[in-house]
């Protein structure tokens, strides 16, 4: 049962209680049980604030069942609080019930008691996201997650998986599907959220696990690095046939198909083709780095593109560039040529690098990310080793002053040639003082 239908059985059945129009869901306790939802109300005006008296305690817990039978009141779940001397989970913030109601004992941090002690857990492994795992949009990508830090079994990982949604890409309208190599097997190509799905599939279908055929297995997110298998058998599924639900990716939807013609014709973009063969050429860009335009952002991405292509075409007859007032609103961004002359450029909302933009243009970005990383790189490893032989910091310092030494030591001139010696640290220069308290130069 989807969340929405689980919430208006839980209004029904309020309305049909005394004062039950008086009592408010409160979405923030809401869970996902194996076999129904779980809701917790108070009265409004409790929640609000505008009537703290009125409030119920403890809080009732409605527990409506999947399989479409009575609402009930979960006693277990308005249970009086814990006593005093029972120990609390203190879970990992990244951790979400309502995708995984079994509370894992490796998401745990810890246990508290009223009195203020904490026993923290050995078993504990940080979440994914403060790990450097990308941050999931989806059910499936969080259980996708849970699953590489071991929160969670694989067998544990499949059950969950069959109530989410995912999106199967769709070749000529049918599911993308492939053998499993050697093994005589299908499996169905699906992806956990719409900006993983390859450019080249502009239309999918979102549904859930479950509903995938019984006689095929399942890869999910191929491409990426949390890629998953799963046979038919450890999937389970009944292969129940719901409404299937096809969609067209953001930018394939009707909002750029009725934006193209009216950009070419406004614009006078010859060959009437181009814009549609730069966008695809654009989101594919973006979507081999995993994410993708919204489709106010292709439209907009568009009519920059458009003004670029206008007054290219304008330069090459020899006429001056003609730019709106208002960069933004027309989808562009302020840069300079190399004539020192405005020539903007179509905002890319930092989602895929720019096209013709030379290589050396912009290349002190990785320069600095370079020297950045190394110093975030210093700051971890100094607190993991507090017995090192440098203060923190001083790995960076080090090579800050060997950068400096080398710029000065150089010949102004480049000559192709490396001095045979180099200058000492100056000891009053501006590296020193800045740097003074991390170690030896």
């Amino acid at each position: 049962m989807e969340e929405q239908e689980a919430v208006a059985r839980v209004h029904e059945w309020l309305r049909t209680r005394p004062d039950g129009d008086r009592l408010r869901i409160r979405a923030e306790f809401t869970a996902r049980r194996p076999d129904g939802w779980r809701f917790t109300v108070n009265a409004a005006g409790y929640l609000d604030g505008t009537d703290v008296g009125s409030g119920l305690i403890p809080s009732p817990v409605l527990f409506v069942p999947d399989d479409g039978g009575e609402v009930t009141l979960d006693q277990a779940a308005m249970a009086s609080p814990p006593a005093e001397d029972e120990w609390r989970p203190d879970v990992d913030p990244e951790f979400d019930e309502k995708v995984f109601p079994d509370l894992p004992v490796r998401a745990i941090r810890g246990w508290t008691r009223s009195t203020g002690e904490y026993r923290a857990n050995e078993q504990y492994t940080p979440g994914p996201v403060w790990r450097g795992f990308p941050v999931p949009a989806t059910d499936a990508a969080k259980l996708l997650t849970y699953l590489a830090v071991g929160w969670i079994s694989r067998p544990e990982f499949a059950t969950a998986l069959l109530d989410c949604e995912v999106l199967v890409p769709l070749t000529d309208g049918e599911p993308l599907v492939r053998p499993v190599p050697g093994t005589g097997d299908r499996e169905v190509i699906a992806y956990s959220s719409s900006a993983l799905v390859p450019g080249r599939y502009p239309r999918r279908w979102r549904v859930p696990v479950r509903e995938l055929p019984t006689s095929t297995g399942l890869t999910l997110d191929p491409g990426t690095g949390l890629v998953r298998s799963l046979t038919a058998a450890e999937l389970g599924t009944t292969g129940e046939r719901g409404p299937r639900v096809e969609e067209p990716a953001p930018e394939a939807g009707p909002a750029v198909a009725d934006a193209l013609p009216a950009l070419v014709e406004e614009f006078g973009v010859e060959p009437p083709d181009l814009l549609e063969r730069h966008l695809r050429y654009a989101v594919n860009h973006a979507r081999d780095h995993h994410f993708e335009l919204t489709p106010e952002e292709c439209v907009r991405y568009l009519r920059g593109f458009a003004w670029q292509h206008r007054n290219g075409v304008r330069r090459r007859a020899g006429q001056a560039p003609e730019w709106p007032a208002d960069l933004g609103a027309h989808g562009l961004i302020a840069h300079v040529g190399e004539d020192a002359q405005p020539r903007p450029v179509p905002w890319t909302f930092g989602k895929f690098s720019a096209f013709g933009t030379p290589a050396g243009r912009f290349a002190w970005h990785r320069i600095v990310g370079a020297y950045a990383g190394f110093a975030i790189g210093d700051a971890l490893g100094g607190g993991a080793d507090p017995a090192g032989p440098l203060p923190l910091g001083g790995l960076t310092r080090h090579l800050l002053f060997h950068t400096d030494i080398v710029l000065r030591g150089l010949p102004p001139v480049p000559t192709g040639e490396v001095p045979a010696t180099l200058p000492e640290p100056d000891p009053v220069g501006w590296l020193a003082v800045a740097t003074r308290h991390a170690g030896p130069p």
